[in-house]
C-alpha cells in the first residue's frame, strides 16, 4: 500500500493517574481527522490515519517503519490539545529523522495558535495549516504528489521555502456546503479501527496501562461516540482554548455553524453501523442552540433511530430541551444530560462562563429534570479564577444541597482546569489573577516532557486564594488544590457526600495505589490525590 497522506494521532503516552497509575491521555482522536482522510480519498489520493494509542493496544508497532512501508508522501500530525505537545513534536522530529523525504505536516487548535513559533523553532517540521484544514489539506497533498515546491497557493499554510518560513494567510474557512459535504464516520481508514471503536470507545478519558482492555472497558457497555454537529463555539467560556473568540484567533471564524439535518442523521446511522451506541453531543453553550436540538430529536424519532445520547451542557438547558430529550430517549438506559463546569458562587462563575447564571436558575432547572426522571451527571470546578479558600466550604454545601435534593444524579465530581492556549486565561492571565509560566508553545512542550506527568498539573496559581498565602508558586498551588479535592471531594468516593465518605474514598485511593504499584512492579506510597 502507497500513502499520498498519513494523518497519525498522538497521545500524552506517558501520563500519571493516581491511584492508578500511568495512562494513555487524549486517547479521542479530533473528529477532523477521518473526514479529512475521506475527503483526500474522494479527490482520488490514497489516505490513511493512526492511532498511536491504538497500535500501543494493538501490539508492537514502529510508525517510522510504518511510513517507509506506505511510502507515504505526507504525514500530518493532530496537535489540536496542549497535552499531546511533546508527544506530538518528538513523535514528528523521529520521523523526519528517519525519512527525511516525507512532508511533515501539523494541524489543530493548538498547532494553528503557535504556528508561528513552532515553525521558526523546530525546523524538522516542514509545513502547518493553521485554522480549517479540509481545503488546504487537498490542495497540498496535490502538490507534494506533483512534486511542486510552489505551496503559495495552499490556503492557510505556514511553510518553508529555502530555508525561509511562508505564512499564506488564512483565505479557507469551512462553511455550511463544505461541512455539510464532510463525512466523519469513515472509521474504514483508520487502521485497527475495531480496538479505538470497541476499546477506546468505551474506556474512560484514561486508558490504563497496566492493565488489559477488558479492564479499561468493564464500566461502559457500549461504546460512544463525540458527534460532529457543528463548527467552531457560540460561547467565550474564559478557560477555554476552543471559544468562539480562540476560533475566531485561529481559523477566523467569525460565525457558530450548524450542519444540516440530513447530514447529522446521517453520520448517526453510519455510526451505529460502527457499532457505536452513545451518541456524545458537546456543542450546547447558549440556549439560542435549542431549537436545532428540538429539531433533530424530532428527526431521530421520526426516523424511528434508538441510540443513546450523552448531552453536555455548558449553558443550562432549556425546559424545551430537556423535554425533547426525554421524549427521545426517555427509554435508553444510559443516556444522560451532564451540566459541566459549575462553580457555587455567582461571581465566581460571572467571571469565567460563557454564559452567566444565577443559582436560582440552576436549581430551578435541575428539579424540573429531576421531575422528568432525567439520568445528570455534574461537573463542579475548583480553584477558578475569582475563588479563593472561603469558597471551599461553599462548594461542599452547595454539592450536598444537589445530591441530597435531586434524586436523579447518576454522578458528581469536582474537577480542576488546565490553562488552554488561546483561553481568555491563557491571554490576559492579569485580569483573571493568574500567574503562568506557561507563555509559549515551548512552554507547553517542556511542561508536558516530565516523565509520568500528573493530568492534574494545571499551570497555574491564584496568588491570595490561600489565606496563609504560602501557595503562590504554581507546583505548590497545584498541590495545595488537589489535597483540598482529595479531602473532600475524592472521586472515588462517588456520590457519598460528608467526611466518613471521603475517608473511605482515600483509604480505597491508598488500597489501589498499593495493588496497581505491585502489578506494574512499584509502590507508590503515601496518600495519593485523584
Amino acid at each position: 500500500m502507497e500513502l499520498d497522506c498519513l494523518f497519525v494521532h498522538v497521545p500524552k503516552m506517558n501520563n500519571r493517574y493516581k491511584p492508578f497509575g500511568d495512562t494513555l491521555y487524549v486517547k479521542s482522536m479530533a473528529i477532523g481527522l477521518l473526514a479529512m482522510a475521506d475527503k483526500l480519498q474522494r479527490e482520488g489520493f490514497a489516505a490513511q490515519v493512526v492511532h498511536m494509542g491504538v497500535e500501543y493496544v494493538a501490539g508492537k508497532f514502529d510508525i517510522y517503519e510504518y511510513v517507509r512501508e506506505t511510502r507515504a508522501r505526507v504525514v500530518g500530525f493532530s496537535l489540536h490539545w496542549h497535552p499531546q505537545s511533546y508527544d506530538v513534536i518528538e513523535t514528528a522530529r523521529l520521523v523526519k529523522e528517519k525519512c527525511p523525504g516525507v512532508f511533515v505536516l501539523l494541524g489543530g487548535l493548538t498547532a494553528s495558535y503557535f504556528s508561528d513559533e513552532i515553525m521558526q523553532e523546530y525546523k524538522f517540521i516542514d509545513g502547518i495549516i493553521k485554522g480549517d484544514g479540509e481545503t488546504p489539506v487537498v490542495s497540498l497533498v496535490d502538490k507534494i504528489k506533483k512534486q511542486d515546491a510552489d505551496l503559495s497557493t495552499v490556503p492557510n499554510l505556514l511553510w518553508r521555502n529555502v530555508g525561509a518560513v511562508v505564512n499564506n494567510g488564512i483565505s479557507y474557512v469551512a462553511e455550511d456546503e463544505e461541512i455539510n459535504d464532510l463525512n466523519y464516520m469513515s472509521y474504514s481508514l483508520l487502521k485497527n479501527h475495531r480496538i479505538y471503536i470497541d476499546v477506546f470507545g468505551r474506556s474512560p478519558a484514561n486508558y490504563l496501562k497496566g492493565a488489559s482492555p477488558s479492564f479499561n472497558t468493564m464500566r461502559r457497555s457500549k461504546p460512544s461516540v463525540i458527534m460532529p454537529i457543528a463548527r467552531g463555539c457560540s460561547a467565550n467560556c474564559k478557560w477555554c482554548g476552543g471559544s468562539a473568540h480562540a476560533h475566531k484567533l485561529n481559523s477566523g471564524r467569525k460565525r457558530y455553524i450548524f450542519r444540516s439535518y440530513d447530514r447529522v442523521l446521517t453520520d448517526i446511522r453510519q455510526a451505529q453501523e460502527q457499532g457505536f451506541g452513545i451518541l456524545h453531543f458537546a456543542h450546547y453553550s447558549h440556549p439560542d442552540e435549542t431549537a436545532y436540538y428540538v429539531e433533530l430529536f424530532k428527526a431521530l424519532r421520526n426516523e424511528n433511530i434508538k441510540v443513546d445520547a450523552y448531552f453536555e451542557c455548558s449553558a443550562l438547558p432549556t425546559r424545551e430541551l430537556v423535554d425533547a430529550f426525554v421524549e427521545t430517549f426517555t427509554d435508553r438506559t444510559s443516556s444522560v444530560m451532564c451540566l459541566s463546569r459549575m462553580a457555587p458562587g455567582e461571581k465566581v462563575r460571572k467571571l469565567n462562563v460563557g454564559r452567566f447564571y444565577t443559582n436560582d436558575e440552576l436549581f430551578d432547572i435541575l428539579a424540573y429534570m429531576d421531575s422528568k426522571g432525567v439520568r445528570m451527571e455534574l461537573t463542579f470546578t475548583l480553584g477558578m479564577p475569582g475563588e479563593t479558600e472561603d469558597e471551599i466550604p461553599k462548594l461542599v454545601a452547595f454539592r450536598k444541597k444537589i445530591l441530597t435534593g435531586i434524586k436523579h444524579v447518576r454522578s458528581s465530581v469536582v474537577l480542576t482546569s488546565q490553562i488552554e492556549p488561546g483561553s481568555q486565561w491563557f491571554l490576559r492571565p492579569e485580569r483573571f489573577g493568574i500567574q503562568t509560566d506557561l507563555r509559549k508553545f515551548s512552554d507547553f512542550h517542556k511542561f508536558h516532557s516530565i516523565s509520568n506527568s500528573y493530568y492534574t498539573h494545571l499551570g497555574y496559581s491564584i496568588p491570595g486564594y490561600f489565606r496563609d498565602g504560602k501557595s503562590d508558586s504554581i507546583e505548590l498551588f497545584r498541590s495545595r488544590i488537589q489535597s483540598v479535592r482529595c479531602k473532600y471531594f475524592c472521586l472515588l468516593s462517588g456520590n457519598r457526600i460528608g467526611y466518613g465518605a471521603n475517608v473511605l474514598g482515600r483509604a480505597k485511593c491508598l488500597a489501589l495505589s498499593i495493588f496497581w504499584g505491585l502489578r506494574l512492579g512499584r509502590f507508590l506510597p503515601g496518600r495519593t490525590s485523584n
